[in-house]
């Protein structure tokens, strides 16, 4: 899941649990899997499949270097994976942002410390930026419904991007704009125009997974045409769709019966999308 196009476009990197054993684990007040994932790239067509990954951390959210030589990626420990998304108290997760060089294989911490540091993207200037939790979550907070959430955008270079509620943000190729998924109901509504009390915006409420197009022009994300009881990963009626980046000219592109689509980006050229 989660992949990302190399800045050539020849290459996919993602993440998977392939070689994760799935054992039932003592996790402290239960039994349950840990999950344990790793990255992986592969040619665009799928050939040539090799893992970039070692140890016994769960990671996630690829990102490559602007000269594609690294990926940069967020980690935490495998039981602390388990109540990353969670809806009950529990312990204060921590997680990570480290690279690692395609050519050596050479991993490099980027930050340390408390809180969440989830989906980091590698901007064009060089900077990675990161979405950044420290509170836990209240129920009052309104995103309690999504793993990826944060308080504050940071840099992995110590500085500080704007604050807010902020999910799975992508940035535009410019590093000038982001686009972000904020959850504010139980499941994702199919997409539909919704109210807005400001002249100034055009609300629409969408899926989730927003990703700009390279030259930021234009973004893929899901309809997800939830029926009820269904979760985003159940759901046989997710669509893709693509739409101009002030909402014009909006058109399925990719729609499956049978299994759900999530996860989109674009390629560099803007021809070809990847999703899982």
């Amino acid at each position: 899941y989660r992949p990302a196009f190399s800045p050539d476009g020849g290459w996919i990197a993602f993440t998977s649990d392939r070689e994760s054993a799935g054992a039932l684990e003592h996790t402290g007040s239960r039994f349950a899997p840990l999950q344990k994932t790793q990255l992986y790239v592969m040619r665009a067509d799928g050939s040539e499949v090799r893992r970039m990954t070692q140890g016994d951390t769960t990671v996630g959210g690829a990102t490559w270097s602007p000269d594609g030589t690294a990926i940069a990626f967020y980690e935490a420990a495998a039981e602390a994976w388990l109540i990353h998304g969670r809806t009950f108290p529990s312990l204060p997760v921590v997680s990570q942002i480290a690279r690692v060089d395609l050519a050596t294989g050479a991993r490099t911490p980027l930050t340390a410390g408390p809180g969440r540091k989830l989906t980091p993207q590698w901007l064009s200037d060089g900077r990675i930026a990161y979405a950044r939790s420290d509170a836990e979550e209240r129920p009052d907070q309104g995103h309690r419904r999504t793993d990826y959430w944060c308080e504050r955008i940071r840099y992995t270079d110590g500085g500080d991007g704007p604050k807010g509620t902020f999910g799975s943000v992508h940035w535009s190729g410019d590093g000038r704009r982001m686009v972000f998924h904020r959850a504010i109901e139980e499941r994702p509504a199919p997409l539909v125009k919704a109210f807005s009390p400001d002249p100034q915006f055009s609300l629409v409420r969408t899926g989730a997974f927003p990703s700009f197009s390279r030259d930021g022009r234009r973004i893929v994300d899901t309809d997800s045409g939830f029926r009820v009881g269904e979760s985003v990963y159940s759901s046989p009626q997710t669509k893709l769709y693509v739409m101009n980046v002030d909402g014009s000219q909006r058109r399925v592109v990719f729609a499956d019966d049978k299994a759900p689509a999530l996860g989109p980006v674009w390629s560099p050229a803007g021809d070809r999308i990847a999703f899982e």
